[in-house]
């Protein structure tokens, strides 16, 4: 296959006979093949395949943006734990080896590379859990004014398995006096940084003395909702392939009371909803408005920005800490996807000594939107993303592969089709799920949808004669 000038590279799908692997080719789509073009979002709760083994003609002559869309596209279709092998070199049709260091890690695979026989072979992170799962608290202090209800916040957590870390910032003695008297399950560990750190530098602070599999800040004038830590450490111990769990935040002022929403805060579902990762960034990016939310609002593995470079607020190596919520999510979100919960989590205060109000602050916030937004782009990541469309679905409730195929039968594809791709991001592996999507696109006219779902499916069960059946059936049309 021979890349055409001025057209897009598709990743072209087709089984290679073992269970849940597959060949992928570079290049041109062609009638009856399954093509992802790769500056569009990979299939419906794609992640079915243990391997990939990556060929095509122009490999090594991708530009920059190409390689990152590449990479992600195959991170996307693997199983955690599974493994990419595609061939690397100095030829026109070997990945160049020379870039692979700045790619992996962003891209969403084990910072290490395999070389074995003339190919990499990269390894997308399995983030087991093998024991209960510890949960760092950590609040980056600065102000006492309402840190103490901030840390009883964080008492209050009914995860069993959190530990609380204090970076005390502040000009006095008083949010060290509140945490050394803080009383209840979970025990509080106390730092006075030797000299004032500033806001982002105290985070990375924070962020190193922590220990726990899990890090979730809590700023010292906001609140955590009881079940907030719970809610979101189950996500992360279940879905290995999430890098962030974020959630619906309330806004209440200097006395605890709501205030109404901000265009900026309005619940982006009405359910729990899985998303991937490079949709969610670039919807934020592309309107210049955090709607994942400050670092109160989130969770994520410590893993997954530990080897961040040069520090947990850069991205693809470049620092932008003005910024650092935005900037830290947008370096989990290209390595993963994120789960948004519906129900408030926590509750960001507004008052009249925040930080943000600054105008500095707000010019310096804006050049440092512009810079993230630049490098998110050079790194293959949506420029526009006007909506998350399909993604959110808008169900009520979430149902079952069962219901689906009843939905189907009466003729409603439409309503099954939106069942089939929930029950995909609950579990990318259902092969069931998996195939009655395809024929749900197919019935709707979404031809090349249906094909490259029931490739997929076909690829993670060659046996499965009814998945077999409609593919061959798909492939004999001439569309």
């Amino acid at each position: 296959m021979i890349r055409v000038p001025n057209t897009e590279f598709s990743l072209l799908v087709t089984p290679d006979g073992r269970p849940g692997c597959a060949r992928i080719e570079l290049g041109a789509a062609e009638a009856g093949q399954a093509a992802i073009p790769l500056s569009k979002s990979s299939p419906v709760g794609a992640g079915p395949l243990q391997a990939i083994s990556l060929h095509g003609q122009g490999l090594g002559s991708l530009s920059e943006v190409e390689r990152w869309q590449l990479l992600r596209h195959c991170r996307h279709l693997l199983v955690p734990g599974g493994h990419l092998n595609m061939p690397v070199g100095t030829g026109v049709n070997e990945f160049p080896r020379g870039v692979l260091n700045d790619l992996v890690w962003l891209s969403g695979f084990e910072s290490w590379v395999d070389f074995v026989a003339g190919c990499a072979v990269l390894t997308k992170p399995r983030r087991e859990v093998t024991t209960d799962s510890l949960v760092s608290i950590v609040m980056p202090a600065y102000k006492d004014e309402f840190f103490t209800e901030a840390l009883a916040s964080a008492q209050a957590q009914t995860w069993p398995h959190c530990e609380i870390v204090v970076c005390d910032d502040g000009p006095g003695e008083r949010i060290g006096q509140i945490a050394r008297a803080s009383e209840g399950p979970h025990p509080v560990r106390y730092f006075r940084n030797p000299k004032n750190l500033g806001g982002w530098a105290n985070y990375v602070r924070c962020f190193e003395l922590a220990r726990g599999r899990y890090i979730k800040f809590l700023n010292d004038d906001d609140l955590l909702h009881r079940e907030c830590v719970t809610r979101m450490a189950t996500v992360l111990d279940e879905r290995p392939a999430v890098t962030l769990v974020t959630g619906y935040r309330e806004l209440i002022d200097e006395a605890g009371r709501l205030l109404p929403d901000e265009a900026w805060n309005v619940p982006l579902a009405s359910v729990d909803i899985g998303v991937p990762g490079d949709a969610l960034i670039g919807l934020a990016l592309t309107k210049g408005v955090n709607q994942i939310g400050e670092p109160t609002t989130a969770m994520f593995r410590r893993a997954d920005l530990a080897d961040n470079q040069p520090h947990l607020m850069s991205y693809a190596g470049q620092p932008i800490p003005r910024n650092g919520d935005m900037t830290m999510w947008a370096s989990l979100l290209s390595r993963g996807d994120a789960v948004y919960l519906s129900d408030a989590m926590s509750s960001f205060r507004q008052h009249g000594t925040q930080v943000q109000k600054d105008p500095a602050y707000q010019s310096e916030g804006m050049a440092a939107w512009f810079t993230l937004r630049k490098a998110a782009v050079r790194t293959g990541l949506p420029e526009k993303v006007s909506s998350l469309g399909p993604m959110l679905f808008n169900l009520l409730e979430s149902r079952n592969v069962a219901a689906g195929e009843k939905l189907f039968s009466t003729g409603d594809a439409r309503s099954a089709l939106s069942v089939f791709a929930v029950a995909l991001h609950q579990s990318p592996v259902n092969v069931r799920a998996r195939g009655n999507l395809a024929c749900a696109a197919w019935e709707l006219g979404q031809y090349q949808q249906a094909l490259i779902e029931g490739v997929l499916a076909h690829c993670c069960d060659p046996d499965d004669e009814n998945i077999a059946m409609n593919l061959q059936d798909m492939m004999a049309l001439d569309l």
